[in-house]
């Protein structure tokens, strides 16, 4: 292994930078996402967006952004696949400038899948990091975003 190649990895490992870390993590585990999910034809970020529409319920294309932490020009861009292949159906809303969305039949089955396959891979998680060290991440996690948001 050369000089440079350690220095990369000790820089990666013991950055402080909280932007660099969180990042490099969530292209980690969207890597895995997108590969674990693969068989179902859907990105990490739809799986996303078809689990929090199981979890809460339609809504609004703005409560969606609000609940994945995202812009509404990336929500909209990764809610079209999911239109095109009848997974969602977005409706116009009651001020005619908002739109509605909620699960079809089939992303509601489809999501349900999606739940079998991500229960397996969590539980190889669980067994490689720790259930609790990684319950504990989440929750930190969560609460760092709303702290953040607040700044």
């Amino acid at each position: 292994m050369t000089d440079k190649t350690l220095k990369i990895r000790e820089f990666a490992k013991n950055s402080p930078c909280i932007c660099f870390n969180l990042r490099k993590a969530a292209r980690a585990v969207t890597q895995i996402y997108d590969q674990i999910f693969k068989e179902l034809d859907l990105t990490a970020s739809q799986i996303s967006i078809l689990t929090s529409m199981r979890v809460i319920g339609g809504m609004s294309v703005s409560q969606l952004s609000q609940a994945m932490a995202t812009d509404r020009t990336t929500i909209t861009r990764n809610l079209k696949p999911l239109e095109r292949r009848g997974l969602i159906e977005i409706r116009i809303g009651q001020d005619k400038r908002s739109r509605r969305i909620s699960l079809t039949a089939a992303g509601d089955e489809l999501a349900g899948r999606a739940g079998s396959i991500f229960q397996e891979f969590h539980h190889k998680v669980c067994g490689t990091v720790g259930e609790e060290r990684l319950h504990q991440l989440c929750s930190d996690l969560g609460c760092i975003v709303e702290e953040i948001q607040e700044i």
